[in-house]
């Protein structure tokens, strides 16, 4: 995202002209609401140095990165992995790279082809009871080519999903598919887990909606969560109207327009980043005009549609200006979610903006993003993300690697999300607002820790000395780590955010990025236990649990009656009390409490 030579590709000179081939992409290389990088994994072609880079990363996670054993490898067969759409449905089996297939989020039911996921849901339940039925009867026996009986399933769904459609979903997996259980997971969890993020902002761009959502420790807050309407449908519809435009009268001449058009020439001809200004001209260069061939149709004859630099440039202008449906761009959106969350932790979510879904494929999103977000912040609406200087004590812990070897520094940061994870533990009831670790060499790390406590109070008598208790050997997998100095001091730390966005890096396509995590997830050997079984749900029918969480479920409270159910059926929620270390915190303070 920090990359400005994005557009080099994408800048020629005045009047050059480019022909796209007359035949449009097929649903299969289009991708989802962009989209562009599904043609590498769903059939078509396959470039071999992002194939191989994206291999890589998931290797590293689906590997022996995780550190846990998975299913799959013995009598229990790998889990089905679907996420529902507005646009694309993605499918494939746990434990994989890449869905199987990506498909259209349509079936045809009476002889009308209709969509499957609609969220305004203003459709009855028998008509969307028949739309599932023959939907997911595609997607298990003519794409997957499963027997459902013996399978699990995990649910990769949007947060804001109807109540009606989970659960109507949910009565068809059971009881007509006999599926053997369902684990409902909300989208922007699922993001942050090939990522081994547990504090993340996901910005997660559609075709309908772009939502955005602070995940604390592993837990979606809710209250924070803000969805405009902005995303490629928003997109598609102004190329509709700068087609009508760029005639001069208004009128295309007659020739047809489908969405299928629309959306491939959003894919193929339009960036959604701004060209830089020519310091010899001072205006932006013109992208090439692209000719468009629109293939014969019954009543109209092959046309060519001219595809000029305005409307390649400009049609993307509708997910940043706030021109769309509800005069909300996805900057705001941003903004907004995080005045929703605690000041401790803006901080933090700043730097670990997390953003996938299809339309953020476009060429330069993430780099226009985060120029509009500089320039957003500094509104008076936004006075309060500024933030104020307090002096934190900031904890600086030298960390080394027992052993030697050349894929030490590899290793390192390999674990640095597991280092953290055992530094929070031994730091329990102390407030942590910020956490980086630097790799100085193949033995070394350096992990900074601010916080506006005073450690050696907390865990001991007052005195310096008692860091030291900080201090020992700490076990990561098949290494060993060991804390060898611990150093206090007192800064100046600030708390805006003015100058703290930051996009996370990953080797996944951003559009395929939640369902990774539920194939990753989906591979654990405790699927079964945090998943919702067919017996539990045949006794109670249409209770259908909240999942929010995929950390290891808690003890029960103190004061509940304890209940013979396996944990399954037992319902999780947020403590009513916000614990004391958002954000970076220790885990155990931020434990969710169950209820029967």
């Amino acid at each position: 995202t920090t990359d400005h030579k994005w557009w080099c590709t994408m800048a020629s000179t005045p009047g050059s002209s480019t022909a796209v081939p007359s035949t449009r992409m097929s649903t299969r290389s289009s991708g989802s609401s962009a989209l562009a990088g599904l043609s590498s994994l769903s059939g078509g072609k396959r470039p071999a140095a992002s194939l191989s880079k994206y291999r890589a990363g998931a290797r590293s996670l689906l590997g022996d990165g995780i550190g846990l054993s998975v299913t799959g490898l013995g009598a229990e067969k790998p889990a089905i992995i679907l996420e529902i759409g507005a646009a694309y449905t993605k499918v494939g089996f746990a434990n994989e790279l890449c869905p199987r297939h990506v498909i259209p989020s349509t079936t045809v039911v009476n002889g009308e082809r209709v969509q499957v996921y609609d969220p305004s849901e203003s459709r009855t339940t028998d008509i969307l009871r028949e739309v599932l039925i023959r939907f997911l009867y595609d997607v298990m026996y003519k794409h997957l080519l499963v027997k459902t009986a013996d399978r699990r399933v995990v649910l990769c769904e949007p947060l804001a999903s109807p109540s009606r459609f989970r659960n109507l979903l949910a009565d068809l997996l059971f009881r007509h598919y006999m599926v053997l259980s369902v684990m409902f997971c909300p989208l922007p969890l699922l993001a942050t887990i090939p990522l081994w993020l547990d504090t993340a902002l996901v910005v997660d761009c559609g075709h309908s909606e772009t939502t955005v959502v602070a995940v604390f420790n592993g837990v979606p807050s809710v209250g924070s969560f803000t969805s405009v309407g902005t995303g490629a449908a928003e997109v598609q519809a102004s190329i509709r109207d700068l087609l009508k435009d760029q005639t001069g009268d208004g009128d295309t001449h007659g020739v047809v327009v489908e969405d299928g058009m629309l959306e491939d020439i959003m894919v193929r001809a339009c960036i959604a980043g701004k060209l830089p200004i020519d310091a010899a001209t001072g205006k932006a260069p013109d992208l090439p005009t692209l000719r468009y061939m629109v293939p014969a149709t019954p009543t109209s004859a092959e046309t060519t549609l001219q595809l000029m630099s305005t409307l390649r440039c400009t049609a993307c202008d509708v997910l940043f200006d706030g021109v769309g449906s509800d005069a909300a761009s996805v900057a705001s959106a941003v903004l907004d979610t995080l005045l929703r969350c605690p000041i401790d932790t803006r901080k933090t979510l700043a730097k670990n903006i997390v953003v996938c879904g299809g339309t953020s494929m476009l060429p330069g999103f993430k780099h226009r993003l985060a120029e509009t977000l500089k320039t957003l912040v500094s509104d008076p609406v936004y006075t309060r993300l500024s933030g104020i200087t307090t002096q934190r004590t900031v904890l600086t812990i030298g960390i080394a690697s027992v052993g030697s070897g050349g894929k030490d520094a590899g290793m390192l940061k390999g674990n640095c999300h597991r280092l953290r994870e055992e530094l929070v533990r031994k730091l329990e009831g102390i407030h942590v607002s910020d956490m980086s670790f630097a790799v100085e060499d193949s033995r070394k790390v350096t992990c900074k820790i601010v916080t506006p406590d005073d450690p050696a109070s907390i865990l001991g008598g007052g005195g310096d000395d008692d860091l030291d208790k900080l201090k020992g050997v700490m076990n990561i997998g098949q290494r060993t780590y060991t804390v060898t100095d611990v150093q206090k001091s007192s800064e100046d730390y600030h708390t805006g955010v003015c100058d703290a966005f930051e996009f996370a890096t990953f080797s996944f396509p951003e559009n395929i990025l939640a369902w990774t995590g539920g194939s990753i997830l989906g591979a654990l050997e405790t699927l079964s236990e945090r998943s919702l079984s067919k017996d539990a749900y045949l006794k109670e029918p249409g209770s259908i649990p909240d999942w929010t969480d995929h950390r290891a479920p808690s003890e029960p409270v103190k004061g509940s009656s304890k209940s013979d159910k396996p944990p399954v059926q037992q319902k999780w929620r947020q403590p009513t009390a916000r614990p004391r270390a958002w954000g970076m915190g220790s885990l155990a303070e931020t434990k969710v409490q169950h209820v029967q």
